[in-house]
């Protein structure tokens, strides 16, 4: 039976990794309309992301880790090589998903300080 603080973990782990996976998920219909190889690699690597993520979080969901926050970060990094690769007309989506992307990284870095001793004291 899980702890209370590995519960917390294991919630604060799904968070970002979960967003990761819904996001590369919507990536994959994307990846053939793309322009390969540019317009398609970083929904390439969002996927690769996505399934990383996944297999961590089974593995590991119950350990306190910044894990999560860097496979958001990844994302946000690959839509930032996006906006500057891709042609003019496939940047929509990368502004959107960057966007979300920074406001889920602060959330959940304002989230993991705030429950580092959540179940002491």
């Amino acid at each position: 039976m899980p702890t209370a603080q590995e519960l917390v973990n294991r919630g604060n782990n799904l968070f970002p990794v979960g967003l990761v996976a819904v996001i590369a998920a919507g990536s994959i219909p994307e990846i053939p309309g793309e322009g390969f190889p540019r317009g398609a690699l970083d929904e390439l690597v969002m996927v690769v992301l996505g399934v990383v993520g996944v297999v961590w979080y089974l593995r590991s969901r119950y350990t306190r880790s910044v894990v999560p926050v860097l496979l958001a970060g990844g994302v946000l990094i690959m839509k930032v090589v996006a906006l500057l690769i891709e042609d003019a007309d496939d940047k929509g989506d990368d502004i959107g998903i960057g966007i979300v992307m920074a406001i889920a990284i602060v959330t959940w870095v304002v989230i993991y300080v705030r429950t580092r001793n959540s179940t002491s004291g």
